[in-house]
């Protein structure tokens, strides 16, 4: 019987993991595409400073 609890928390354990990897892959991947969307707006934006963009988009890299 105790074992089955174990296999149970286990299992659980398991896919928390499963879960917390997944998490990781769609934030990358999430930042990548609003870096592209940042470097596109500011190409199309006049009157604003480019540096300002730029540093968000290297200040998101530092965070990956």
């Amino acid at each position: 019987m105790a074992s089955g609890i174990f296999m149970l928390l286990d299992d659980i354990a398991m896919l928390a993991d499963d879960v917390a990897v997944a998490s990781k892959i769609a934030t990358q991947k999430t930042a990548a595409i609003l870096e592209d969307y940042l470097a596109v707006n500011a190409q199309k934006a006049t009157g604003f400073d480019q540096s300002r963009e730029l540093t968000v988009i290297w200040q998101s890299q530092r965070a990956l």
